[in-house]
């Protein structure tokens, strides 16, 4: 009888044993054998980008305003909350820019930013042919889904957008 009664225990014994070792077997045959893959979690961020479409300009006092139409092409929503950057005219630094207010930009929509552009150093640019290229270098700052990412951004527009904002006077 004490026999009997042990052939049970071991068989439900063997039958926990298995119900636990299957998931696992099951995910390192999914992992492809690699235990270090099946227990280190793999994280893809999600991709980040802009479009830049038609750059305006104004003028404010002693600043001019660059109204950019930016398009968020990525699959969330981002909020810009900084922009920081130098104007550069070949190697030749004409300004600074910064953004003037935080922005929200919808997943695939456009919406304008408004870049100041301060300190502007007009005299390099006097002989320079109005389609001549006018560079933005600098950092972005960004909300994307609660996490906040500063990644470089790079925007070209031509020298004639800037000189639009200086004969308005």
């Amino acid at each position: 009888m004490v026999f009997g009664m042990n052939k049970h225990v071991v068989i439900v014994k063997l039958l926990e044993v298995v119900v636990i070792l299957m998931p696992v077997i099951y995910g390192i045959t999914v992992a492809g054998g690699d235990f270090g893959g099946l227990v280190t979690p793999v994280y893809t961020p999600p991709d980040i980008g802009f479009s830049v479409g038609d750059v305006t300009s104004t003028r404010r006092g002693d600043v001019v305003v660059l109204n950019v139409s930016l398009t968020n092409e990525s699959e969330f929503a981002v909020d810009i909350e900084a922009f920081n950057a130098t104007l550069y005219y070949r190697d030749l630094v004409i300004g600074e820019a910064y953004l003037e207010a935080p922005v929200h930009i919808a997943a695939g929509e456009a919406t304008t930013i408004q870049l100041v552009v301060d300190h502007v150093n007009l005299i390099p640019l006097a002989d320079a042919d109005e389609n001549e290229v006018l560079e933005l270098q600098g950092q972005i700052s960004l909300t994307l889904q609660g996490v906040q990412v500063r990644t470089p951004f790079t925007m070209a527009f031509q020298l004639k957008t800037l000189r639009d904002a200086y004969k308005e006077e």
